[in-house]
């Protein structure tokens, strides 16, 4: 009799251990796709900030027609923009370029690889300037914009190994885009190409694999700490079983 009540109470501790443990995995697993999608969203809205930052700037550029600045090493005429009144010189004798909205993304993008560790790459499947050409990843995206897809982002890996993330979105022809495309037959509305950003990831990675780290340990203690208080509860009653045994 006294056997048959201690299993019965074994079992059920094992029981309400397995729901425990179901629980708390459960609970875990959602918790770790928590993280995951909290980081992917925060490096996405990060990336897609910076793309319409560069947006913005190359619409109030190709708006005014093109901005001239002063001819200097690291600004030299653009070989690819066909204007007639591309290079001026003021009476003062300070050569001036014209810099039009592709130069100043490709400038930014440069700019902000030295100091912020984000590139810009302006790109078409059929650029101007060949440097502009897509890598795979970006033509692949690009081919995907021409059947409606808005916009792409992941978490990928650099040339060198580490961790990126990498957005893309595409430009559409404007009315402003037309003085330096017209010749191309684009029409307002056409797909002019798209804007990769890619942003270094390694510390971003870093922090999530901390923070997983902190909620494994979390789990585990939580869980770890239910299974001794479902022992001990197991052990007392078997205790008062064995006790109330001797006493009758």
């Amino acid at each position: 009799m006294l056997k048959r009540k201690k299993k019965r109470i074994l079992r059920l501790v094992a029981f309400f251990t397995i729901c425990w443990t179901a629980v708390l995995a459960g609970f875990y697993s959602w918790s770790i796709k928590s993280e995951l999608g909290q980081t992917y969203e925060l490096s996405k809205y990060q990336a897609q900030a910076f793309f319409q930052d560069i947006v913005t700037t190359r619409y109030w550029n190709a708006e005014h027609g093109g901005v001239y600045v002063p001819v200097t090493d690291t600004t030299q005429p653009n070989l690819y923009l066909k204007d007639q009144q591309r290079d001026i010189t003021t009476k003062s004798g300070l050569k001036l370029t014209k810099i039009n909205p592709a130069y100043m993304t490709r400038q930014i993008g440069e700019l902000a690889e030295k100091r912020n560790q984000v590139w810009f790459h302006i790109t078409s499947n059929n650029p101007i300037r060949p440097k502009n050409a897509p890598d795979k990843w970006e033509s692949d995206i690009l081919k995907s914009f021409e059947s409606g897809l808005k916009d792409f982002a992941e978490f990928s890996e650099s040339e060198a190994g580490t961790k990126v993330f990498r957005y893309m979105a595409p430009l559409w022809v404007e009315p402003a885009c037309l003085k330096c495309h017209l010749t191309q037959g684009y029409k307002k509305g056409d797909l002019r190409g798209g804007i990769s950003v890619t942003i270094d990831a390694e510390s971003i990675i870093r922090t999530q694999k901390n923070q997983i780290i902190k909620l494994t340990v979390l789990h585990i203690s939580i869980w770890a700490i239910g299974v001794l208080i479902l022992l001990f509860g197991g052990y007392l009653q078997n205790k008062d079983i064995t006790h109330l045994t001797e006493v009758s």
